[in-house]
């Protein structure tokens, strides 16, 4: 069942099931990307993801694949160079909260989840035993060798040049969670796949959809900013005047 659920996770990451409130589009400017060719935009969009020092990413899959846990039917989780930390369910299958920095890995399964990975008596005497604690190893463990997918090169691989993203077209410009972006639509492993590139700021993938093959999925990505925008703060010197009266 291990292999099964880091599998799960592979086919998560790699062909995009990402469900994000929240997104640093690092300015207001449109940035012509909507101008370009489907190949273009993909190319650029590829470019920007590279260039992200940490992504998080939620998802939503309603589809009966997800729901019977042959995939994730959920998850949070936050990427940066050194790996990932968040949870993610895989629907009848149990829940399930990892750590992952370099090559050691931390799991932690809930009550249905030590079930999932261990069947039978000896999963309900784990449940009971390890209550709130995590499964430690590293990459090198047989247990976790699917772990590797707990990387933010596996956020960025599904425009990339030889990720299985095909009959790709350009539609028409529209709004994505609240953000103005270009849709590009395809396939992915016979799935129909609409993936939403930011149209302001930097062209990050913003989000998508994936249907088919047991599939209803959404997903949004979110690239943090470096520092809150202005619109986001206030500054001191507009409270000091308040700070000094009640001092």
């Amino acid at each position: 069942m291990t292999t099964k659920l880091f599998a799960a996770t592979a086919g998560c990451c790699s062909t995009i099931l990402l469900l994000i409130p929240g997104y640093s589009s690092d300015g207001n400017g449109g940035n012509g990307i909507a101008d370009k060719s489907p190949k273009e935009i993909r190319h650029q969009a590829y470019q920007a993801l590279l260039g992200a020092k940490s992504v998080r990413e939620t998802l939503k899959d309603t589809g009966s694949a997800a729901q019977k846990g042959n995939r994730p039917s959920s998850g949070d989780l936050s990427y940066d160079q050194a790996g990932c930390t968040g949870s993610i369910a895989m629907g009848t299958q149990g829940s399930f909260q990892i750590v992952k920095r370099g090559t050691e890995v931390w799991l932690k399964p809930d009550a249905t989840g030590w079930k999932t990975l261990f069947p039978g008596s000896e999963g309900r005497a784990n449940a009971e035993r390890f209550k709130n604690r995590y499964i430690h190893g590293t990459t090198n463990d047989a247990f976790f060798k699917k772990a590797y997918v707990c990387s933010i090169k596996a956020i960025q691989e599904p425009l990339g040049p030889v990720a299985p993203f095909t009959d790709v077209k350009k539609g028409t410009e529209t709004t994505f969670n609240g953000m103005k972006a270009i849709p590009l639509t395809g396939k992915v492993d016979g799935m129909a796949a609409t993936y939403y590139v930011a149209t302001q700021g930097k062209p990050y993938l913003i989000g998508g959809t994936q249907k088919g093959n047991g599939t209803d999925l959404t997903f949004t990505l979110s690239i943090p900013s470096a520092t809150p925008s202005a619109n986001e703060s206030v500054e001191v010197s507009q409270l000091e005047s308040q700070l000094q009266g009640a001092s």
